[in-house]
């Protein structure tokens, strides 16, 4: 199912807040991640102990060591795998299909953040590895800013952040799916 919100940083929150994150949990981010990202699990940290990880990049070509990757979620086994498909500011891409393959052997919910690449890097959505896509509007889909979104599972539902004003099922008082 495809949920339409105003931007991409809405989106990530619509997402992470939404998630019941068990105490002590692992995520794992990418180094690359947006401060959309970055900022709504600090800001998750003062309600919840968790630990944020990092995924193993090499420093010097900035590619993901994936065999390291996997020693790290068998260590410490994910909860979350949040991965910037594309970094704006260094443009690294990242093996997403292959780190959420990694992550869905321990039934991981998998994020990824596609602002820079949705509708530049052809990405099989359909597969079940993905839990969630992220993307912004007015990059690569050149459509008009203020518009973002993601894409979800059908299976998935999410609890709203705002509650009323839909315009439909007006007489329930129970926020409409």
């Amino acid at each position: 199912k495809v949920i339409f919100t105003s931007t991409a940083t809405e989106a990530i929150n619509l997402v992470l807040l939404g998630l019941e994150i068990p105490s002590n949990a692992n995520i794992y981010i990418s180094p690359f991640e947006h401060n959309a990202v970055t900022r709504v699990l600090h800001h998750l940290q003062k309600s919840v102990t968790f630990n944020i990880e990092y995924l193993d990049v090499d420093k010097t070509d900035l590619s993901y060591n994936l065999k390291n990757i996997s020693t790290q979620f068998a260590s410490n086994t994910p909860f979350c795998v949040i991965v910037s498909h594309a970094s704006n500011v260094c443009g690294a891409v990242a093996p997403i299909k292959e780190i959420f393959t990694l992550a869905k052997n321990y039934s991981t919910i998998t994020i990824a953040d596609m602002c820079q690449t949705a509708g530049l890097i052809d990405t099989d959505l359909s597969s079940d590895i993905y839990d969630y896509a992220i993307f912004e509007g007015h990059k690569t889909l050149y459509g008009s800013m203020g518009i973002g979104g993601l894409i979800a599972k059908p299976t998935i539902h999410l609890p709203p952040l705002i509650y009323g004003g839909t315009g439909v099922e007006s007489a329930n008082q129970n926020m409409p799916d």
